[in-house]
C-alpha cells in the first residue's frame, strides 16, 4: 500500500479518467439489472428507459431509483437478486411506520463496505461520524490496518 494512496488505481486517475470509469460502471450496472432483476427491469420499462438510453453520466437522472416504499412493498426478501445462501448479514430498520426495511449483505457487499469505511478513516474522518456498530473490516487491506 502506498503511503499516499489507499487505492492508487482509482486515486491517481485524472478527472476525465474517473468520469469514464464511472460511466463504464454505470452502464454495466444498468445492463446487468435490466437483464437479471425482474424488479428493475419492470421499473425501467415503466419509465420507458432501456440500457441503450444511458449515453453519459448525466443520464443517471433518467433512471428510476429504489424507494423505501419499494423495500416495504417487497418485504422481507422480495427484491433479492442473489440466493439467501449467499447472504452473510441482514440489517433491518423498523422506523416508526410501516413494515421494516431489510438490507441483505453478501460477503462482497461486506468487503466493499469495509473498504469504504477504511477509506473514510484513512481520510481522518472522526470515528463518531461513522454509522453505529461499524463492522470490523474483513478485506486483506483492512486487516493490515487493524494490525497496525
Amino acid at each position: 500500500m502506498s503511503d499516499k494512496f489507499w487505492d492508487p488505481y482509482i486515486e491517481t486517475k485524472s478527472l476525465t479518467e474517473l468520469k469514464e470509469l464511472q460511466f463504464k460502471m454505470l452502464k454495466k450496472l444498468v445492463n446487468y439489472l435490466y437483464k437479471n432483476n425482474r424488479f428493475y427491469h419492470k421499473k425501467q420499462k415503466c419509465a420507458s428507459i432501456k440500457p441503450n438510453d444511458i449515453n453519459n453520466l448525466m443520464d443517471i437522472e433518467k433512471l428510476p431509483f429504489l424507494t423505501k416504499q419499494d423495500l416495504r412493498e417487497y418485504y422481507p426478501f422480495g427484491l433479492f437478486y442473489t440466493s439467501l445462501d449467499d447472504v452473510v448479514e441482514v440489517h433491518a430498520f423498523s422506523g416508526t411506520t410501516g413494515k421494516p426495511v431489510v438490507g441483505p449483505y453478501t460477503n462482497k457487499d461486506v468487503e466493499i463496505w469495509s473498504e469504504e469505511i477504511y477509506s473514510m478513516l484513512n481520510l481522518h474522518v472522526p470515528v463518531k461520524a461513522l454509522p453505529p456498530k461499524t463492522i470490523i473490516p474483513s478485506t486483506e487491506k483492512a486487516k493490515r490496518v487493524i494490525e497496525i
